[in-house]
C-alpha cells in the first residue's frame, strides 16, 4: 500500500491509528539514537520520528543516509508530542527515491534580488538562496557593506 493517508489529514486523526505515509524529506535533524524527519506531500507536512530502539540497528543505520528532497515511505502510529503537535512514530520505513546531488542554485548576476521589484520571486524562492551559504554572503558584501563575522 503506497500511503493510507495524506499528510493533511493526519492532524484530524486521532493519535494511535496506525498510518502509512509518503512523500519527500524537506528537513532532518538527528541525534545518536533519534531522528527527526519532516515529510512532505502535496496536502502538506508532518514530522515522523525515528528511533534506535523501534527500528532495529540496521534499518536506522540505513535512515541516517535519507537526505533532504529523498522520497520515502513510512508506517507508523499517530501521537501528540509535547508541544500538542501530531506526529508519527515510525516502526518500518522505505527509501523510494535517494536525493543524490544537493543541487543549490547558482546566483544570478542580471538582477538584484532584493530589488523591490523582485520581491515576490525572492520570497517564494528564498530557500534556495538561503541553502548556499557561502555564495550568498559574497554576493552581498559585493553589492553593500556587508561583514561576515565569524
Amino acid at each position: 500500500m503506497y500511503r493510507t493517508k495524506t499528510c493533511s489529514e493526519l492532524h484530524t486523526d486521532p493519535t494511535g491509528q496506525k498510518v502509512v505515509l509518503s512523500g519527500w524529506v524537506k528537513s532532518k535533524r538527528e541525534s545518536k539514537q533519534i531522528i527527526f524527519l519532516d515529510l512532505c506531500d502535496s496536502t502538506g507536512n508532518i514530522q515522523l520520528i525515528l528511533e534506535d530502539t523501534a527500528l532495529g540497528h540496521e534499518l536506522f543505520n540505513s535512515a541516517e543516509k535519507i537526505t533532504i528532497e529523498s522520497a520515502i515511505k513510512a508506517s507508523g502510529t499517530i501521537k501528540i508530542n509535547d508541544l500538542g503537535y501530531k506526529e508519527v512514530q515510525v516502526n518500518i520505513f522505505s527509501i523510494i527515491s535517494l536525493s543524490t546531488k544537493h543541487y543549490t542554485p547558482e546566483l544570478r548576476n542580471d538582477f538584484d534580488i532584493f530589488d523591490e521589484k523582485y520581491i515576490d520571486q525572492m520570497l517564494s524562492n528564498r530557500r534556495l538562496y538561503i541553502r548556499n551559504r557561502k555564495k550568498v554572503p559574497a554576493y552581498l558584501s559585493k553589492i553593500s557593506k556587508y561583514i561576515t563575522i565569524q
